[in-house]
């Protein structure tokens, strides 16, 4: 059986007025584009836009970033039916794993939409490559770069237009081709999912009722921001990163995919 990589890059609703803390991003285009492991070739993709319930009109912003217009999202199936529909695609291709640039598209976009709407978050999203992470390993930079950039690095360019969902997969795909002809990378698997939210039972219950026989455990817990702005405020506060004490803790839910 031929293992595909599969590259997404969901785009979703936005505004720049609001706070990205507290606005509520809607998943409305959901691309993926499949690797085939052996030939290092795209065979084929699959591709819809997701009508958003919650801000059903699109920003100026929105559709200034992405490209996506008015009536592409509001003639396009719900995000329930997308993701059934996905998944047939996929049940039809037994294709596996998903790569994507990033953990957001999994954790900060596709998990909470789930949680907040009751749909069940799909076994697929308990597997994914992080490519960008990937790609800092394999050249070992001290921190990960954007698509452009990877593409960059690898002397190539980015084709087509920046934040069109389909054109960022199609060169995420570009990058984990690349990455395999010239430097002979195995991808790697993340078995779990982060999701980045206040902790709360109900949405724990959520998790595990997707799919018991697949969710062995949910786990909340504290994670340490290791980013650059987070060691410099442990650093400006005095505060060991060893000691269990600092104020930049993100509490966390972590949820284990059970071994096949």
């Amino acid at each position: 059986m031929v293992l595909y990589y599969a590259a997404l890059d969901f785009e979703c609703t936005c505004c720049d007025q609001t706070p990205q803390s507290e606005w509520l991003n809607e998943i409305i285009e959901f691309p993926v584009v499949f690797v085939n492991s052996r030939t290092l070739q795209v065979d084929f993709s699959f591709h819809s836009y997701v009508k958003p319930i919650e801000q059903r009109a699109l920003t100026d912003f929105c559709t200034q970033l992405t490209g996506i217009v008015q009536n592409q999202v509001t003639d396009a199936p719900e995000l329930p039916d997308v993701l059934d529909m996905f998944q047939a695609f996929l049940d039809d291709h037994g294709l596996t794993p998903i790569g994507t640039d990033g953990p957001w598209d999994i954790f900060k976009f596709l998990v909470p939409e789930c949680l907040r709407k009751r749909i069940p978050i799909p076994q697929w999203a308990l597997h994914y490559a992080d490519v960008r992470r990937h790609f800092q390993y394999a050249l070992r930079l001290e921190k990960w770069c954007s698509i452009s950039s990877m593409l960059e690095m690898l002397g190539l360019t980015f084709e087509g237009r920046q934040h069109s969902g389909i054109d960022d997969a199609t060169n995420i795909a570009t990058i984990i081709i690349t990455l395999a002809n010239d430097r002979s990378q195995t991808m790697f698997t993340n078995r779990h999912v982060d999701v980045h939210s206040t902790p709360d039972l109900v949405n724990a219950a959520l998790i595990l009722d997707a799919n018991p026989s697949f969710y062995s455990n949910v786990n909340w817990s504290m994670m340490v921001d290791d980013d650059t702005r987070g060691r410099r405020r442990r650093q400006e506060s005095k505060v060991d990163d060893n000691s269990n004490r600092s104020q930049d803790y993100r509490l966390c839910c972590t949820v284990d995919a059970k071994s096949s």
